[in-house]
């Protein structure tokens, strides 16, 4: 038996195994792979914008968590391009009066909607590729696709997680739920 607070000897010995050194030869991958990084890096944390004082930073969580979840149900059930343009605007507006950076915003965009956006319109696009209706289906998918992630960025980049999630307990929503965000 080993006594409290002591590590056993096994756990002493440091056995270094043998590292191999990876010699990149390709520059473009290695840059390639730093900006991935750096970019989730910067999709993960994404709370820079809560430190600027804006119009959304300034209201009560609960309130933005309603008129957001108001504005993600508009947007997921018009039909309209004319509606998710108008959505995707005011969207914009509020990103630049609430002082958030426009560029990273448009980055974290257009990361989504890259990564989603071939998943799906393109079966939309092959399947009805010919026909107007399948175009105006595929061109209302990917408004979507744009205007319902913008609400979500602009939610999670002026809001402090913890406060979110306090949001949300305060809206009604368990713990338990909460717990598992």
């Amino acid at each position: 038996p080993v006594p409290t607070g002591q590590l056993p000897d096994w756990l002493k010995k440091s056995e270094t195994l043998p590292t191999q050194q990876v010699k990149t030869t390709n520059p473009y991958l290695e840059r390639t792979l730093g900006e991935l990084s750096h970019t989730a890096n910067q999709l993960i944390s994404g709370e820079e914008g809560v430190h600027f004082s804006g119009l959304l930073q300034a209201l009560d969580v609960r309130s933005k968590l309603l008129g957001f979840a108001l504005l993600i149900g508009v947007s997921t059930g018009t039909h309209s391009a004319v509606v998710l343009v108008t959505l995707f605007a005011v969207a914009a507006l509020l990103a630049f009066a609430s002082r958030l950076p426009m560029l990273t915003l448009g980055k974290r965009l257009a990361g989504i909607v890259m990564l989603f956006g071939v998943a799906v319109a393109l079966p939309v696009l092959l399947w009805g590729a010919f026909s107007q209706e399948g175009r105006g289906v595929a061109a209302t998918l990917l408004l979507r696709l744009l205007v319902i992630p913008s609400w979500v960025v602009l939610l999670t980049s002026t809001t402090r997680w913890s406060v979110l999630l306090s949001g949300l307990h305060r809206l009604g929503m368990p713990k338990s739920v909460t717990a598992l965000l």
